[in-house]
């Protein structure tokens, strides 16, 4: 499935960015699982920065890349009635002066 693309984001290599997004779900459904994936360089962060959920809103933090590198971060939900969405948010990495 080809994600929805909602923006995009610049980070420093070193850098943890946190990528929220906001999901619009119908009165008794909720978010069953948000799986986040990332192309291009970049990683989804582990441990003290993994991805979470808070009612209606799925976060990660991207890291890693080198310079240059232009990635894609991409989550595809589920929620507890069977609906699936998958969003995207371009990432590019870039050395700050």
């Amino acid at each position: 499935m080809t994600p929805t693309i909602l923006g995009a984001v610049t980070k420093a290599p070193a850098d943890a960015v946190d990528v929220a997004v906001i999901w619009a779900i119908p009165t008794g459904d909720s978010i069953a699982s948000a799986e986040w994936t990332a192309t291009g360089g970049i990683e989804v962060g582990t441990g003290a920065i993994a991805p979470s959920v808070s009612g209606q809103v799925t976060t990660a933090f991207v890291v890693g890349g080198a310079s240059g590198d232009a990635g894609l971060l991409v989550v595809k939900l589920t929620t507890t009635d069977g609906r699936i969405a998958t969003r995207g948010v371009r990432v590019n990495v870039r050395e700050v002066a």
